[in-house]
């Protein structure tokens, strides 16, 4: 959600009992072993046996000493490096709320565990009081009711979670004890193939025209002027074609109508979606390019992320707001103020809500942890834009916010983060994004945004902004070798989210292991690979860890292997010396 428009109302009375301050609280000691507290480390430890059934026998054992907690298996998700199996913590047989249990089982048997955010007998979910809260109006309960243990810092409550519809296409969740709702979620998080052509603005009209709003640059209740105008880019997208009618719908995203206003999206019996901003085919398919481009983005960089197409709404609300539903799988975007499917900013952001969906499956959490994934989304939309375009790389949503319907956000802070406390998840997100960006400018756009997708699968309900930085870290040492955790080190302690030392020494390659051509191997030439000492083996990895080739080296500190004859796609290669120095290296073959 890249922005908030409280319409929250107060149920009748029956939620405005107070909390009984005699209600029962289960207090569970000794729940980690070593009586763990959660820091920036994650539990780590080998596995003898990394099938399902063997890994959470060894999660028990290690983990859990108390007979009373348990877990169940969830789901699993697979990205380049690792399987990440997502846990459910039960105590008493009953689930406990957010409490989740990740385990990322890396190829050599390793596994890092992030397990939940409080020890012995209080629990630590920030900003999360014993308070009645407000509920929206509600129209159906959807399923069954559900007991569980709602955390507080008193200890474990007994509660029951049920969720309602409250509205088209917005379910909510409430938490009670008894008659006192004590947490109220709104799931929704705010944003035969063929070719065809279209016209929309790459990423918007005032970054392209290195312009401020005003002037010639205004939205004008959606009028087209030459100024606008000139800033429209042709370009092409997939679509579909059925029985002569071309349609917005490819692999990635389907242009769909469910929501007020109704605006059916824009079909044609030819592929020239040609519009201007006056027309809604504009937002239509300025929402199917954006959507395409990011998505296909992505999957070149080795993630099948989100794992599932989504549906678009281009004119899915009447007011000035966006938002993702996990539940439906489906993207928003609102007709107020500025059209928000006109910026590619508020595209991308509300996309990469249901690529963390489809990584992790963690909605919800801390306030930190939801602030988190809101700068998360900020910044890939930020990296996009700049992509695109080098002006007026200081903000975000720059042509849907920073006017008079509302401030837009910063991509610039000083802020320290250990002086900050997390009232709104908003309020501290150009935090984030200013590190992020500061390490994009020093290692790229693709190594940036590669760790970060690598890292969102391990996300859970409690993650801080010091605990995704230290993922970050070990995510580069197994993708990159650790090439640049001394440029994420430096990024994320300039304002305080890393300490200033964390011993991680300096960078050597004793080796001295190089690979040249790597241009010429996408293209199905020799790539060459020296070292200062013999070579043992290459290995040549899919991104998804299956052997494509394997080569002994016998004497030499130099050999080649070629791209010919490969699929297209992204492959690792494991460079390995006699003593044992080995190197990994990231190729793409066109």
């Amino acid at each position: 959600m890249h922005k908030f428009i409280s319409k929250i109302a107060l149920i009748s009375g029956v939620f405005a009992l107070a909390f009984n301050a005699k209600a029962q609280l289960e207090r569970p000691q000794n729940q980690w072993s070593n009586d763990f507290q959660l820091s920036h480390h994650e539990k780590v430890f080998t596995a003898f046996d990394t099938s399902l059934s063997g890994l959470t026998q060894q999660l028990q054992h290690l983990f859990l000493n108390d007979e009373r907690l348990s877990l169940t298996f969830l789901e699993r998700k697979v990205s380049p490096l690792a399987q990440h199996f997502h846990f459910q913590l039960h105590y008493k047989d009953r689930a406990v709320y957010q409490a989740k249990v990740r385990a990322s089982v890396y190829k050599n048997n390793r596994v890092y565990v992030s397990l939940p955010v409080f020890t012995k007998a209080e629990v630590t979910f920030q900003n999360q009081n014993l308070s009645p809260k407000t509920a929206p109006p509600l129209q159906a309960p959807l399923g069954e009711e559900q007991d569980l243990w709602f955390p507080t810092q008193e200890g474990l409550v007994s509660a029951q979670k049920q969720d309602f519809l409250a509205g088209p296409g917005v379910v909510v969740t409430l938490i009670k004890h008894g008659q006192t709702v004590m947490q109220v979620e709104d799931e929704r998080r705010f944003k035969q193939d063929t070719l065809l052509n279209i016209s929309i603005f790459n990423p918007d009209p005032l970054t392209t025209a290195n312009q401020f709003y005003g002037g010639n640059f205004i939205d004008n209740n959606d009028a087209n002027n030459t100024a606008l105008a000139a800033q429209q880019q042709m370009a092409v997208v997939k679509g579909s074609l059925q029985n002569g009618v071309f349609s917005l719908e490819n692999n990635v995203a389907e242009l769909v109508d469910d929501y007020a206003p109704s605006v059916a999206p824009v079909t044609q019996t030819n592929p020239d979606f040609i519009f201007d901003r006056s027309q809604y085919g504009f937002e239509d398919v300025s929402t199917l390019y954006h959507l395409t481009e990011y998505g296909e983005y992505i999957q070149a960089l080795g993630y099948n992320l989100p794992g599932f197409k989504v549906n678009a709404d281009a004119h899915g609300y009447v007011v000035d707001q966006s938002s993702y539903s996990g539940r439906f799988q489906e993207l928003r975007f609102g007709d107020g103020g500025v059209d928000d499917a006109e910026d590619a900013d508020v595209i991308v952001h509300e996309f990469f809500h249901a690529v963390v969906d489809g990584a992790s499956n963690s909605s919800g959490g801390s306030l930190e942890k939801r602030t988190l994934e809101e700068a998360l989304c900020d910044f890939v939309a930020h990296s996009y834009s700049k992509d695109a375009s080098p002006h007026q790389v200081d903000r975000i949503f720059n042509w849907d916010g920073h006017n008079e319907f509302w401030p837009g956000r910063s991509a610039v802070s000083q802020k320290n983060y250990t002086q900050i406390s997390f009232n709104g998840i908003y309020e501290h997100t150009d935090l984030m994004v200013s590190c992020l960006r500061e390490l994009e400018s020093d290692i790229g756009r693709s190594a940036t945004n590669s760790l970060i997708l690598e890292s969102i699968y391990s996300l859970t309900p409690s993650e801080t902004y010091q605990q995704f930085a230290y993922k970050m870290l070990r995510n580069d040492s197994l993708l990159y070798n650790g090439d640049h955790v001394h440029n994420i080190h430096r990024a994320f302690k300039r304002r305080q989210v890393l300490p200033m030392e964390i011993g991680l020494g300096e960078k050597t390659n004793p080796a001295q292991i190089q690979v040249y051509n790597s241009l010429g191997f996408s293209r199905g030439e020799a790539l060459t690979i020296t070292a200062a000492q013999d070579l043992q083996s290459l290995e040549l990895l899919s991104i998804g860890g299956k052997r494509v080739l394997f080569k002994k080296v016998h004497n030499q500190n130099k050999s080649s292997i070629t791209g010919q004859g490969l699929r297209s796609g992204l492959y690792l290669l494991k460079i390995t010396t006699a003593n044992g120095a080995v190197k990994v290296v990231k190729l793409s073959k066109a």
